[in-house]
């Protein structure tokens, strides 16, 4: 077995969306047949001694879009630099503040055909 693997709530989730979006695709009218449920679940388990040798191997599981990759090396990079005293907390704060920011403002930039009631901060 590999190391603890602490699976975040947004993990799950995303299990749940997989699988939930897989039995939809073959649903009946009166919903998901446990056949079918216990046929994806089966499949699901022959995955795990793949998944966790991946894991060791220390591929990611998880896809991510590319801002939040480049957002979250950004703010690990932060927490190194504070990790090794060469920054105080008061400008780690800022940094990642700057990073969250110039994060939103591009993923919420205005477009002329947008009607927002107030300007984003």
């Amino acid at each position: 077995m590999v190391g603890v693997y602490a699976a975040t709530s947004n993990d799950v989730e995303g299990w749940h969306y997989r699988l939930n979006t897989y039995c939809s695709q073959q649903i009946s009218v009166r919903g998901v047949n446990m056949y079918l449920l216990m046929k994806v679940l089966a499949k699901e388990a022959a995955t795990v001694r793949m998944r966790a040798a991946m894991l060791k191997q220390g591929h990611r599981l998880r896809s991510q879009r590319n801002s939040y990759i480049q957002l979250n090396n950004k703010l690990f990079h932060l927490w190194e630099t504070y990790n090794n005293k060469t920054i105080s907390t008061h400008v780690l704060l800022q940094k990642c503040a700057t990073a969250y920011s110039c994060f939103n403002t591009l993923k919420f930039k205005p477009c002329p055909d947008d009607d927002r009631m107030c300007e984003l901060e």
